[in-house]
């Protein structure tokens, strides 16, 4: 039996009304009748749908379907037979975008297991939401000569075959998931190898977005077309183990849920996310946590193909900002000034992480998109981990895109991912150092730096709006009484000294943060120096430079070398920092003493540890 639908008005979509009796599509495939919702579930189904789904589907917030169709057993008719050619021509129109009313076959088959996590999703398509059809346009095989004009295509990464799927490594421990298809189709024929030649302005070149608007979903690949699934879960772990703690933009539970079922089949923003966090994870950890089975060729021709394949689907999806897509951003600026430093792919990912940070309102208290208490978590991060980056790029000339003037949330909660759900914050079991503990201490240094460069600036361009020099010295000697006290307050595990002993595995990611803390705490407080002798050209305190140098570098010379090399570019860009401030204060090379050669030792070290792709010009293509 079909529900009814109400076509009153020819200029609204149609809906599909179901009986009381009838079962949707989903708790079909099941085996069990649809339930009810419960009253307080009721009255925001009410708002949310235009017919009130059955309990299954306000779980997944999605609306009940009724496409299935009774077949009577036993051989079709004569009459009721397709031919070959109409079949074919079938399949290819249920590929096309559904039209008003109708609703297209899903893509993968649901199990009962599937609906524990999605037990309270959320209410937006988040970083952690369930999978939703992001195709909005004709899925067609291009013709000859049309990616000719496209100028762009994809190709296996040195000849390495996907495998099946498989759980994330060292997140999850379960079976692997099989992959279904829906309809037997033969595959579209490969397209030709991308020239990876990056375009002066890629927000704009042709070759990026091209005339044919039903085209753009072919240049789009799935993610074994770049790299094996296991290959992905590698570095998915490797991301989850080293760099979370650094970047905490995903939940970890279900972010690792999402990978388990493939999200990124059904939705490209979150395969974009996934090839920018390939990208980030390789730029970002030392090279002796690399794949041992990929030689340096292959991991740098990994890197490009990533990059260009999630900055396609930033540029297509750019007119509807997500959390997913602000993190894809994100993480590829990170992961550009490694790739590209000189270029100007930095600065376009820049001021498209400060649009989006707007067009989502994460700069206020409770953001637009944030409807629980895990979307504002999230929002929460995402803010302060772009404004943290904001800060560290503008000492290299960089300008400052986010201004506490235009508002800041409060900071992120202090508790791990395991504790927070989509209904409510948990609480961090006592004698526990939470993993957000090392980025809010971050984030107030951060906050520091930030207001310093905000007057040095005025200072220095505009003084007429600007305070007296000396009501400028009152405020550093502030400012530095509140950095100190910030280090003061530190958690034993983060303090300067010696690393602690026997405490366990779960304290490993206390050595990354540790140095990251440290290492920008001595730039806040050089930067702060820095404008003192702006204000008064007479006091160079090279003196006191050297000895605060001198103790952050015996901090730094007690963290292994490895958890120092995990911060990334990053970490080279501050002790680089640290190196051209002590030459300043030097009046002569025979004057430099022995901890500035510790510090450049040091950044030699890390850059020796870290895996640093070989940068491409506009003559040499990216992948070969």
């Amino acid at each position: 039996m079909l529900p009814s639908v109400d076509s009153s008005s020819s200029s609204s979509p149609a809906v599909y009304k179901a009986s009381p009796t009838e079962t949707c599509d989903r708790c079909r495939r099941q085996k069990v009748r649809c339930d009810p919702l419960s009253p307080t579930d009721l009255a925001t189904a009410r708002v949310q749908f235009d017919v009130v789904p059955c309990r299954r589907c306000y779980r997944r917030k999605e609306q009940c379907r009724y496409d299935y169709r009774f077949k009577k057993p036993g051989r079709p008719s004569i009459h009721t037979s397709q031919s070959g050619r109409e079949r074919a021509e079938s399949i290819t129109s249920s590929t096309r975008s559904p039209q008003p009313g109708q609703h297209r076959e899903e893509e993968y088959s649901d199990h009962p297991y599937n609906l524990d996590f999605t037990r309270d999703g959320p209410a937006v398509d988040s970083l952690f939401g369930t999978a939703r059809s992001a195709f909005t346009s004709v899925l067609q095989t291009p013709q000859n000569g049309q990616l000719e004009n496209l100028g762009m295509g994809w190709s296996r990464s040195v000849s390495r075959e996907p495998s099946s799927p498989r759980a994330v490594q060292d997140v999850l421990d379960t079976s692997p998931l099989a992959q279904t298809t829906t309809f037997p189709i033969q595959d579209p024929p490969r397209p030709p190898p991308l020239d990876f030649t990056l375009p002066p302005h890629p927000l704009f070149s042709p070759s990026i977005l091209p005339p044919e608007p039903s085209l753009l979903t072919s240049v789009i690949p799935q993610i074994e077309s770049i790299a094996s699934w296991s290959e992905v879960c590698r570095y998915v772990s490797l991301f989850m183990k080293h760099q979370h703690s650094l970047v905490p933009l995903i939940h970890r539970p279900t972010f690792a849920q999402d990978v388990l079922h493939r999200r990124d089949k059904t939705d490209e923003v979150f395969r974009g996310l996934l090839f920018s966090l390939i990208t980030y994870t390789i730029c970002q950890i030392p090279a002796t946590l690399q794949n041992p089975d990929m030689t340096r060729k292959e991991l740098v021709s990994l890197v490009y193909q990533c990059q260009m394949a999630s900055r396609t689907v930033q540029i297509r999806h750019q007119a509807q900002p997500s959390l997913v897509l602000a993190a894809s951003v994100f993480l590829d600026l990170v992961s550009s000034y490694a790739t590209t430093p000189n270029g100007p792919l930095s600065s376009i990912l820049s001021s498209e992480a400060s649009r989006l940070v707007f067009a989502l309102e994460l700069n206020k208290p409770t953001s637009s998109v944030a409807r629980t208490p895990l979307d504002i978590e999230l929002c929460r991060r995402l803010y302060w981990q772009v404004y943290c980056t904001d800060k560290t790029n503008a000492p290299n000339g960089n300008p400052l895109m986010l201004h506490n003037m235009e508002g800041t949330p409060p900071l992120p909660m202090e508790v791990d991912d395991e504790y927070l759900t989509h209904s409510s914050i948990g609480t961090q079991p006592p004698g526990t150092i939470s993993h957000m503990t090392g980025f809010n201490f971050n984030v107030k240094l951060f906050q520091i730096l930030g207001q310093c460069q905000v007057r040095h600036r005025t200072w220095l361009n505009d003084r007429e709006s600007s305070p007296t020099a000396e009501a400028l010295l009152e405020w550093v000697r502030g400012a530095t009484s509140r950095l100190r006290g910030i280090l003061d307050t530190l958690p034993e595990e983060l303090r300067e000294g010696p690393p602690l002993r026997g405490r366990g595995a779960e304290e490993a990611f206390c050595g990354i943060q540790k140095a990251n803390v440290h290492i920008t705490a001595l730039c806040a407080e050089f930067a702060l120096m820095d404008f003192t002798t702006i204000l008064s050209p007479g006091d160079t305190l090279r003196e006191e430079k050297e000895r605060i140098a001198k103790k952050a570098f015996d901090t730094l010379s007690n963290i292994s070398m490895e958890d120092v090399a995990s911060n990334g570019e990053a970490m080279r860009g501050k002790v680089l920092r640290v190196i051209l401030s002590l030459l300043a204060c030097t009046d002569s090379p025979e004057a430099m003493g022995a901890h500035m050669w510790e510090w450049w030792n040091m950044f030699s070290r890390v850059q020796f540890i870290q895996f640093i792709p070989d940068q491409v010009t506009s003559q040499q293509p990216i992948v070969t």
